[in-house]
């Protein structure tokens, strides 16, 4: 008996983006009267049967279906309706999501049927099934097998678009945005036009939003130009090529929105991805942007760099030819993002600069580095976090990973140190460096043996560092405390005394040669003695660039002898570069510098040495340079181009005597 299939057998619809399984369909009663004229037309009890429990499935009465078909396969064995009364309670399980169920079921139909349309819609509905309970890979298998074009237009588009929710979760979204391009295709098919554009088109734009293949969006767009989203994979193209710098390939996909896609809504950001490209040939050469914030509450620290910059253009001395002078054009970002965006698109359309130095407060990082990488203008960053962006975004500040490689790098191959503990505040800083530590050493193969935290502003830290050493584990040194304290009453001593008291008391289980504290000097002064107090000696203190201070030697005194540490900068360096610095700074401005004048110096000294080598004709030109800087002789370290990063050789620094002092390497 050949018979075509109720559109209602295949559910789900567009529920994947909806965000819920819902009910089967109701039936459409052109094809529903086909399949029931023939079991009327019999008039056998099994087809009675059957048109009951039909019946009871377009109610929803699902109670209904799953009671009324438990005994029918028993019954009727041989019924040429069997299959179908499988399937609509395989409908009913899923009705009721009860997916487990179902699965079974549909296995039944896919045994007992030989009806090629139905065999489809219970792969589909097989598939579904595994989808809800999360068995993606079974999914994928059961819609391997499930043929489409088999389907009418309305379920094709609900096949496509449960094979791209797998997809996507298979992290495959260049076959996920297909399948969606697909779904699309046969919504537009389908005779009631049923399918949910407007959810399947937010589902696209989120698959698309990730993908960087520019193959995979070429072949995507030439399979589907007529596509409703068509513009959406000409605009993806277009930021595809423009943000990987092949800006002339980027161009035609743009104009092609504005001119085939007035409407468009890609179309503003297209024509201004054009104004772009259209200034990317205009460029100053002798210009350099400097974004730093010189009002509001960082200006000391803005105007601080600004002057290290000043001083690495030469900007006040008379005797520069003028073939090498170089202009500086400086902006105020107040430490506000939107002032700071501005400010950029000022360099690069109106002052037409060839790099800009900057920012410098940490949250504009991220917002200034993608603007930096959209506009495809080089950004030496200040930023002590590392800015987000691309490759036209450098970093020469000190940050905390560039700290903890050095100093790791120190205490695992100089002093051949493998066991260590860390202590750090409970703060976003301190887990920052605390982690980053950890990970450093775990790639050098050394142990963690100790790991505390402390409330940020602790001013007793005995109970933290008797945990890293196991003072604080009572139980689990019972034993050694019982036994101790039978030594002490043993003792035929009537006096009791605290050196007594000592000599009985648990003894500290020192199992690392060093502690690494990412803290400031106030912390340490109190912490490094506690060490000591604790009966813990011959261990290695490690910090950060925050070590380098008196401060440290006036509160911990000489708990921080042979502490080591790292910094960007070293006033009492005797490299010439370092001295001359100094001098100079001290000249011009009647003022010491520090780190952060040391590190805007290096920036600026970069630019201007890359700028004065030959004209440069263009950003990319300038980009390039930048990537290939190795070895330059910076105040902050030698520095080069590595990974992604301007990478530095930081100054290992230690106490000796009572004095900070650089460490030969």
């Amino acid at each position: 008996m050949k018979t075509r299939l109720l559109h209602s057998l295949l559910v789900v619809g567009i529920v994947l983006l909806q965000g819920c399984a819902g009910s089967p369909p109701k039936g459409e009663k052109e094809s529903s009267d086909e399949v029931l004229a023939i079991a009327r037309d019999e008039n056998t009890p099994d087809a009675r049967e059957y048109q009951k429990i039909d019946s009871l499935y377009r109610a929803r009465d699902y109670d209904g279906v799953l009671s009324k078909s438990a005994g029918f396969a028993k019954n009727h064995s041989k019924s040429p309706f069997l299959d179908m009364v499988y399937n609509l309670r395989g409908l009913a399980l899923l009705g009721q999501k009860q997916y487990q169920n179902a699965i079974s079921v549909f296995k039944k139909v896919l045994n007992t049927t030989e009806r090629t349309e139905l065999r489809n819609m219970a792969q589909y509905n097989l598939a579904f099934s595994y989808f809800e309970l999360g068995q993606v890979d079974l999914a994928a298998n059961a819609l391997d097998t499930t043929k489409a074009a088999s389907l009418d237009y309305d379920n094709q588009t609900k096949f496509y678009i449960l094979r791209a929710k797998v997809s996507r979760l298979k992290q495959d979204n260049g076959a996920a945005a297909r399948d969606i391009l697909n779904a699309i295709e046969a919504g537009r098919n389908a005779e009631k036009q049923a399918a949910a554009f407007e959810p399947m088109i937010a589902f696209f734009d989120d698959v698309v939003e990730p993908l960087q293949n520019a193959v995979i969006l070429e072949r995507l767009y030439s399979d589907f130009e007529n596509s409703p989203v068509a513009d959406r994979l000409l605009y993806k193209l277009g930021q595809t090529y423009f943000s990987q710098g092949a800006r002339d390939r980027a161009k035609p996909y743009f104009e092609n929105i504005v001119s085939k896609f007035p409407n468009s809504r890609y179309g503003t950001q297209a024509q201004d991805y054009l104004r772009k490209l259209d200034f990317q040939g205009a460029v100053d050469p002798k210009r350099i942007g400097v974004l730093l914030p010189l009002s509001g509450r960082f200006a000391k620290y803005g105007q601080s760099a600004l002057q290290g910059i000043e001083l690495a253009l030469d900007i006040f001395r008379r005797d520069i030819p003028a073939s090498k002078k170089l202009t500086l054009v400086v902006m105020d970002d107040e430490g506000d993002v939107d002032r700071a965006l501005a400010a950029m698109d000022d360099f690069f359309y109106k002052h037409q600069v060839a790099v800009v130095i900057g920012p410098m407060v940490s949250r504009l990082g991220d917002p200034v580095g993608k603007k930096a990488q959209e506009l495809g203008m080089p950004l030496i960053s200040l930023t002590q976090k590392e800015s987000a962006g691309g490759d036209y975004v450098f970093n020469v500040a000190l940050t905390p990973e560039m700290q903890v490689k050095a100093i790791a790098a120190y205490a695992t191959e100089k002093l051949n140190l493998k066991r260590f503990a860390i202590m750090a505040p409970n703060s976003k800083f301190g887990s920052e460096y605390a982690r980053t530590f950890w990970d450093e050493l775990e790639a050098r193969n050394a142990v963690v043996r100790g790991y505390e935290t402390y409330p940020d502003g602790e001013t007793d830290y005995r109970r933290f560092v008797d945990r890293i050493v196991g003072l604080g584990e009572n139980e689990a040194r019972a034993r050694e405390i019982e036994e101790l304290n039978i030594l002490k009453e043993a003792v035929p001593i009537k006096t009791r005394s605290k050196k007594l008291d000592r000599m009985f008391s648990l003894k500290p289980i020192v199992d690392f040669e060093a502690v690494f504290i990412p803290d400031e000097p106030k912390a340490l002064g109190q912490i490094l003695p506690t060490f000591a107090y604790r009966d813990v000696e011959n261990i290695v203190f490690l910090g950060i660039n925050t070590w380098n201070s008196a401060e440290l030697i006036s509160r911990a005194g000489q708990f921080a002898e042979n502490a080591v540490f790292v910094d960007g900068f070293y006033p009492g360096s005797q490299k010439t570069l370092a001295r001359e610095f100094i001098e100079d700074f001290r000249r011009t401005f009647n003022n010491e510098p520090g780190l952060l004048e040391a590190l805007a110096f290096d920036a600026g000294r970069i630019a201007a040495q890359l700028l004065r080598v030959s004209m440069v004709p263009s950003r990319k030109e300038m980009r390039d340079r930048i990537m290939s800087l190795r070895n330059f002789d910076g105040v902050s370290g030698s520095i080069s181009y590595r990974s992604g990063r301007l990478s530095k050789d930081l100054h290992i620094l230690t106490v000796k005597s009572g004095r900070i002092e650089e460490v030969a390497q």
